[in-house]
């Protein structure tokens, strides 16, 4: 895995919380091991996502060096 750049750091006033977005690439043939914290993932196309989830989406696969600040 290359290092992952943050992307994003995001202000969600209905939820008073920040989320902080990195962007990292994997290889296609590696393998998913998820953590005790999680029990399943998938990968969906970036439509079937939130408004608030496709802009930092967007965000990550348009990083060009310069973090995003939004807040929503």
């Amino acid at each position: 895995m290359i290092e992952p750049d943050l992307t994003g750091l995001y202000y969600h006033s209905s939820i008073n919380t920040h989320a902080a977005i990195f962007r990292c690439r994997i290889s296609e043939d590696a393998e998913i091991v998820l953590s005790s914290e999680h029990s399943d993932f998938k990968w969906v196309d970036i439509a079937e996502l939130s408004e608030s989830q496709r802009i930092r989406a967007q965000d990550a696969l348009n990083f060009q060096g310069q973090v995003f600040s939004r807040a929503f």
